[in-house]
């Protein structure tokens, strides 16, 4: 505690009621007979008083004991919480943890995503390659019910993540259970560094057409995507499509790095402006993919480091962006080293794209990066649609049920030694056992509104089981089927020799 405030908690301790009775009356009073001049000179000689004032009479007169360090924690967090930033906080040292997990997808743990919970207790969604959880045998949709001696029966995702991760080679015991064993599964881990790619796959959609996924910018992810386009153009590759729906963003380095990697040395970028001016970011080095044709799906998920890179592509006229239109998120979050472990993350500027159209979505419903060919996803029918409405609320308890049979499927093919197939069909007697488990914890669907809308059961299903058995690539596969955006890329990209072609093919296309 700094010497000045110590010093006054002393005199306030020392002073009698009567004092600091006048002394209250005297700050109320002073300004209003001093006028309107003398009040502004007042607060701004006396602001840092005001907070030293403020702080010792909480820490001797609030009615709970509170630590000095608690104090300047709750000082410092409602200053950045008045700041009215959206983006800005106050990292803990844990918080900081999960924040450079997201940025640079590395940390010490078992190599597990998680879902939220499913029948009270946090389920396995994926296993990473190369991991301790994959060593172990883990699988998707085992549930979480223990970690060391304590249950983890009704803890929030978040809460078992942070008793997952820790330390380089530090141990942590897990018991799972898991659909059709009698009894729980107990492991003891030893927690290892896991990298977790930002480009899980990548595979060719037709014999000339590449396709790559980007998560998120991660500290690796241009390295990792030139890799994959190696990779495709060995295998025939003549023309890709980067898909960067759902990508929230990340290191905004890489994003500079992966948008050189398809423009020429000198291609500008990106602006950023501040109130120390405007900087430009231009392309410093010789692309990778310099000529083949490139479509861009982006869609409301595609934000900040992903929006950078469809801006320089659209605005270099380098690739053709379909889908929908992106989040719109171009504020410039700067993070900010802090004693004991914090982290300030601030907003300290905008983004713009080379031409300089704003990335920030404004209230009149501009910015953002608009697709040239505009595809919706939603191809709901009305049942389908009906449907979703009614199970909303119950979302977690479908996924667990869809997870529950999806593993009951794979297990048994997988015993019968029957591959599971990207065609593959799913029977009615899948979706009626989702029906049968819903009613039978009294979610309020009919027969009728289920039936109408059980195409919407089956693609889950068919989805979830195709994780489980191989993965995303055949998850993709499944899916690839319905979705209309990958169609349309296809369709342009077959038609379309050169990128001046697919952009002229593209202007002439129906926007629908």
């Amino acid at each position: 505690m700094p010497a000045n405030l110590l010093a006054r908690l002393r005199r306030l301790r020392r002073s009698s009621p009567a004092w600091r009775q006048a002394t209250a009356v005297t700050l109320l009073v002073v300004p209003l007979a001093t006028g309107a001049w003398s009040l502004q000179r007042r607060t701004e000689r006396h602001g840092p008083a005001l907070l030293e004032q403020v702080m010792t009479l909480v820490m001797l007169r609030f009615s709970d004991t509170l630590t000095a360090n608690a104090l300047y924690e709750k000082a410092a967090r409602g200053l950045v919480r008045e700041l009215k930033d959206p983006y800005a906080d106050l990292l803990t040292p844990a918080d900081l943890a999960d924040f450079e997990l997201t940025t640079n997808g590395n940390y010490s743990g078992l190599g597990v995503l998680l879902t939220p919970p499913i029948n009270g207790a946090v389920t396995v969604e994926k296993v990473y390659d190369a991991t301790p959880a994959a060593e172990a045998g883990v699988q998707p949709g085992d549930r979480i019910v223990r970690i060391n001696d304590t249950s983890s029966v009704g803890w929030s995702t978040e809460r078992v993540h942070r008793h997952l991760v820790g330390e380089d080679g530090t141990p942590v015991v897990v018991t799972l259970e898991r659909a059709g064993l009698p009894e729980p599964l107990t492991h003891r881990f030893v927690r290892r560094r896991v990298h977790v790619s930002s480009v899980p796959f990548h595979l060719m959609l037709t014999p000339g057409i590449g396709y790559v996924p980007i998560t998120r910018f991660s500290d690796n992810t241009s390295r990792e995507l030139r890799d994959a386009i190696v990779s495709l153009k060995r295998a025939g590759s003549r023309s890709l499509v980067l898909d960067l729906r759902g990508n929230p963003g990340g290191v905004v380095q890489e994003a500079l790095a992966t948008a050189n990697l398809f423009l020429p040395k000198g291609a500008p970028l990106l602006e950023v402006r501040s109130r120390e001016g405007t900087e430009r970011f231009g392309a410093d080095l010789a692309p990778l993919v310099s000529q083949e044709p490139l479509v861009v799906l982006v869609d409301g998920g595609s934000a900040s480091s992903a929006e950078i890179v469809a801006g320089a592509l659209q605005d270099n006229g380098r690739a053709l962006l379909l889908g929908s239109r992106s989040y719109g998120k171009g504020l410039v979050q700067s993070v900010y080293g802090l004693d004991g472990g914090y982290a300030l993350k601030l907003t300290t500027g905008k983004w713009y794209t080379p031409q300089g159209r704003s990335i920030q979505k404004q209230a009149d419903g501009s910015g953002a990066i608009a697709p040239d060919v505009a595809v919706a996803e939603d191809t709901l029918s009305a049942g389908e649609l009906a449907l979703r409405q009614v199970l909303a609320p119950h979302a977690t308890t479908l996924f667990g049920h869809v997870t529950s049979i999806a593993q009951t499927v794979v297990r048994e093919q997988k015993q019968r030694g029957t591959a599971i197939r990207a065609d593959f069909e799913v029977p009615a007697a899948w979706t009626d056992s989702v029906f049968t488990r819903l009613t039978r914890e009294s979610v309020p669907v009919t027969r009728a509104q289920f039936d109408a809308g059980r195409s919407d059961i089956a693609r889950s299903l068919a989805h979830r089981v195709a994780t489980l058995a191989h993965g995303d690539t055949l998850a993709f596969r499944v899916s690839a089927g319905w979705d209309l955006p990958l169609k349309r890329a296809v369709e342009l990209l077959e038609r379309a020799p050169s990128t001046p072609a697919l952009l002229r093919a593209a202007s002439r296309d129906t926007v629908s």
